[in-house]
This record gives structure tokens, sequence and C-alpha cells, in this order.
């Protein structure tokens, strides 16, 4: 049997020496372009900064890494292109998993298993000459159920280990399609997760629905957000407070364009909570009316975009109760001076991520504060009582697994 490991991690080549194309990467381009988004900087925000405070890394390969809290205290993460799994080899067209015994699993050298070396996964462990891992299923997407106190999230034992599905939607690896998960929330007694098809630049969007806590998935037909519509890639708004009337999403067309980096427009819908696999009952935001009112339409395609906020990828929005405010968070918007984002192992431009605050989901948004970035990464929904808050990463400028960092927030006085 042929081993083939295919981490599509869809990286912006280059990008930490491409200080002459920063111009290029800001401008938007393309035929779908509908004007340069523009990022609006606060002045009387509550957030008036932010400090990166580092990484705990989480060895479970993988990408992308949205999450949403589980009612019984788990954290569920769903990633694209891995395995969910530490320490192991993923490898296609493992017909005969799960195995009678662990042991019984085949062992072999990251050489023997690829061909030769994987960036990916050396990166991760270590892949000297005579080092030895088991086999395991690569999955274009999963979903892992994690315990602990953050950043200090628990591993755990048995076959799959913390792995809970893989496959997504259907769990079947023949169909092979090029799945990846924008975001997902608990909403209606279900575990709701958006995928985009194919991944990077999809041609649609389209929700799945779990009712047995992530274990199995049911796709959910006539999506109505396909090549014409800016909400191919829906982020839901993670809100700790529990749930309320709507559940909100904000929209991108693209998960990343490596071919033509530019920012994106982000645009915003919502749906009554207990009614969001019901296409019909969704709305979408078309801008202010005369009393300063949101104004909310039937069709996706007739949306307007949300002034102020704007992203290269996908990212992740997020209630604070600590601060009271909604928040925006981009893992790339473009580069900024390494020093003045805290990289201080370098100087000149650095890749940098933002985060932007709003009073209300619809806006006025604006920038509150830059960090290290050039990732796809979103804020968790857990812990944000304080001044700060706790997000993931992957892949790029960190390697290629789920990181927990954390920024501080300055707030005004």
């Amino acid at each position: 049997m042929a081993l083939a490991l295919r981490f599509s991690r869809r990286f912006w080549l280059g990008l930490a020496g491409a200080v002459g194309a920063v111009v290029v990467f800001l401008a938007v381009s393309g035929p779908e372009a509908t004007g340069e988004p523009r990022i609006a900087e606060c002045g009387d925000c509550r957030i008036v900064g932010v400090r990166f405070a580092g990484y705990r890394s989480v060895p479970i390969l993988g990408d992308l890494w949205p999450s949403t809290p589980g009612p019984d205290g788990q954290l569920f993460f769903a990633f694209g292109d891995g395995s969910g799994m530490t320490e192991c080899l993923p490898v296609e067209g493992l017909d005969w998993w799960p195995p009678p015994r662990i042991a019984d699993v085949p062992r072999l050298t990251v050489t023997e298993a690829y061909g030769g070396p994987n960036e990916d996964f050396c990166g991760v462990f270590d892949c000297a000459e005579a080092r030895r891992y088991p086999l395991c299923p690569y999955t274009r997407t999963g979903v892992v159920a994690l315990r602990g106190r953050l950043p200090d999230l628990r591993l755990c034992d048995g076959t799959d280990q913390c792995l809970i599905s893989r496959h997504l939607p259907t769990g079947r690896e023949e169909d092979g399609r090029d799945v990846k998960p924008s975001s997902m929330i608990f909403a209606g007694g279900a575990l709701v997760m958006h995928l985009h098809e194919p991944s990077a630049r999809p041609r649609h969007g389209f929700l799945a629905v779990s009712r047995d806590r992530g274990r199995s998935w049911r796709e959910i037909d006539g999506t109505p957000w396909g090549r014409n519509t800016p909400f191919r890639v829906i982020t839901f708004l993670q809100d700790a407070r529990g749930a309320g009337q709507y559940v909100y999403g904000y929209g991108i067309r693209d998960e990343i364009d490596v071919d033509d980096m530019h920012l994106q427009e982000v645009f915003l819908a919502r749906v009554e909570s207990g009614r969001i696999l019901d296409h019909g009952a969704w709305r979408y935001f078309a801008g202010l009316d005369g009393q300063g009112r949101p104004r909310w339409v039937e069709s996706p395609g007739t949306a307007r975009p949300l002034p102020g906020l704007a992203t290269m990828i996908q990212g992740g929005a997020l209630y604070h109760r600590g601060i009271g405010r909604y928040l925006f968070f981009s893992g790339f918007t473009g580069f900024a001076p390494a020093r003045e984002i805290g990289v201080t192992d370098r100087s000149g431009p650095s890749e940098a991520g933002s985060l932007f605050e709003s009073p209300t989901p619809w806006g006025p948004w604006a920038r509150v504060g830059q960090f290290p970035g050039g990732y796809i990464g979103a804020m968790i929904a857990a812990d944000d009582r304080g001044a700060r808050l706790w997000f993931t990463a992957a892949g790029n400028t960190v390697s290629y697994n789920l990181h927990i960092g954390r920024l501080d927030l300055q707030l005004r006085r």
C-alpha cells in the first residue's frame, strides 16, 4: 500500500521575506472585488492596546482550529489537513482502522512513511533517522474535544485519543471532498458547523449538524452561500453568556487567496438560535437606517460590508464578557514594524494580526491593536472575564499544530 501524506498547508510562500510586496498584498483585486476595504483605527475604544504573551504548543497536527465551548466543560476544536492525534504518522487509505490493539499498528520512520522528510510533521515531532511512529489516519476535516484550564489542555489516552470525528461531513474518507471547517457553535440543542468547499478559495459554504456532540454529522442541503455571495466562509460569534435570541455569523469570500493576498470585506448575518439550520430564516446586514438601526435583508447577495473591519484570512469573533465588547480576530492583516508588535528576534516589517472592537455586532468596528501574526486563527470563548483573551494558531509563522496563544488587553482607564 502506498503511504502518502497530503498536508494542504496553503501557505502564502515567501511571506516573511516579501517586504516589497506589501503594497500589492494590501490592495483588493480580482473579479470579486467590491472596492478596497479600509481598517478603522479607534480613538475611544475600551481596549487601547494589546500585548502578545506567548503560545502553548499542543502537539496535535492540523491547521485552522476554530473552537466552541461544550455544555459539559469540554472545548471542541475543528481542524483541517491533519490527524487530530499526537505522535503518529497520518496517512491516507488506512481501511483497517481502528486496529484491534494499538500495539499492532505498524511503526515507521518519517522517510519510510512519506518517502522523505516531511516539513509539517518534523516541525512538531522528532524526526531522527531511527525514530519510529505508529500510523494513524489523515483527514481533511476533523473534531477533537479537549479538557483543561487554558492554556494547559490535557491530551487523551485510547486509540483515537481526543479525536471524536474525522472525514467530515460524511465520515467516509472515500468521498475525497476537500472540505474545511469555518467555525462551529452549540445552538438549538445541537453542535452546528459551517464548512467551506474546496479549501482556500471555496465555491460555496454550507452547514452540518451533529446531535451526538460531534461524533456523527449530517450536511444541510440547499445552501444559499454560493459563488456570488460573501458568506462562503462564516465565522460564528462565540458568546459565553448563554443562548441568546440570535446567532450571528461574520462572512468573507475566501479562507485565504494565496495567489492574490488582499484585505477582504467582512459581512454580517444572523438567525434565530432555534432556527439556525433553516436557511430561509437567515437575514443579512444591509447597513443602517436613518435612525442608526441595522437593516436586515433576505438575500445574502445584497448584504453590505461592515465599515472599518477587514481581514486577509479566515478569523474569529467573540463577545468578551470582561470588557463588554464584541471582538473580531484576524491572524493576518498585513505587515507592521516587528518591534512594535512584540517580535524581538528581527527588525523591519513582520507579519501582523489585528484585533477589532465594537459595541454591537454590526459596529462601529475599529482596530484596537496588532500582534505577531501570519496564520489562520480564532479566539477561544473561555476564561473571558479578565483583561485577556485566548486564541488558536497553526502554520506558517508557527509550526503545523494547535497552539494556544494569549493576548493581554490594555484597557482605557
